[in-house]
């Protein structure tokens, strides 16, 4: 069997509210930095440029269409690194959207996700229109998908994910006190009920009310904890083994059993 071992670069930023320039500059370094380790996918923080910054929204967007998301696809060419951008404010029509992003080595999209589950506690329902689209991609390692932050208290997207046959699924994020334990007991769910790697990047550090714990975490399709990191910021590189998933899936397979049918109920 060929080795299907991966290594994943968690870049877990401490972001600056306001200032996209100081906040590129730190993912511009990350990348840097991993690059030399040679990893084959690195995912950063949920709106890393702008952080929580809701109000200006269309302003961010601009910026992050016309000088970030340009900024990494030239460096995913740079350094042949698969890029999950995290998310960003992007506008579409009048109205923005939490976006993720997925850039391949040859500095082209791969996959485009835009939350779907709109966290009202921090006003993004105020401010952002929903997602609607569930896209899974193919890479030469895996099929991977992606959700961001709040998603994750949604355990039909991550299922159906699974059902496509994803076997990374990775989770952007802002989560902040005093939640600490719903991120550790869901990620390790999602991964569990599902049989794959939960690949989750928070960030660290104060925005207004809220602090934000870091935690990013690596959970296996078992639910071993791969890699958690503190709560500070780290750039880290986990090595995975896409083994683990058809072990998983073989020894286990809830997968075949479950009933799509039933959950019609719910529409």
């Amino acid at each position: 069997m060929p080795d299907q071992k991966l290594k994943i670069g968690i870049a877990q930023l401490e972001l600056t509210d306001k200032d996209w320039r100081s906040n590129l500059d730190r993912v511009e370094n990350a990348i840097d930095i991993f690059s030399k380790q040679k990893p084959d996918f690195v995912i950063f923080p949920e709106l890393w440029p702008s952080a929580m910054q809701l109000k200006s929204c269309q302003q961010q967007a601009a910026i992050n269409r016309d000088t970030i998301l340009p900024r990494l696809q030239i460096l995913s060419k740079e350094k042949n690194l698969w890029i999950h951008c995290g998310s960003m404010l992007i506008a579409d029509q009048g109205k923005c959207y939490n976006q993720a992003v997925l850039i391949n080595p040859a500095g082209e999209y791969a996959l485009v996700y835009r939350k779907m589950h709109l966290f009202g506690l921090m006003g993004e329902d105020q401010y952002l229109g929903a997602g609607n689209e569930l896209p899974v991609c193919d890479t030469p390692f895996a099929k991977v998908a992606t959700g961001i932050c709040y998603d994750l208290r949604f355990p039909e997207l991550f299922r159906y994910y699974a059902l496509q046959g994803a076997q990374i699924i990775f989770l952007p994020s802002e989560w902040p006190h005093p939640r600490l334990y719903h991120w550790r007991e869901l990620i390790i769910a999602r991964a569990i009920e599902n049989q794959v790697y939960m690949v989750s990047c928070n960030r660290v550090g104060k925005s207004e009310k809220y602090e934000f714990f870091g935690h990013s975490m690596i959970v296996d399709p078992w639910g071993e904890i791969i890699y958690e990191a503190p709560e500070s910021e780290i750039l880290k590189i986990v090595e995975i083994d896409l083994a683990r998933v058809s072990e998983a899936r073989a020894k286990l397979n809830t997968l075949a059993d479950v009933r799509p049918e039933i959950f019609k109920k719910m529409q």
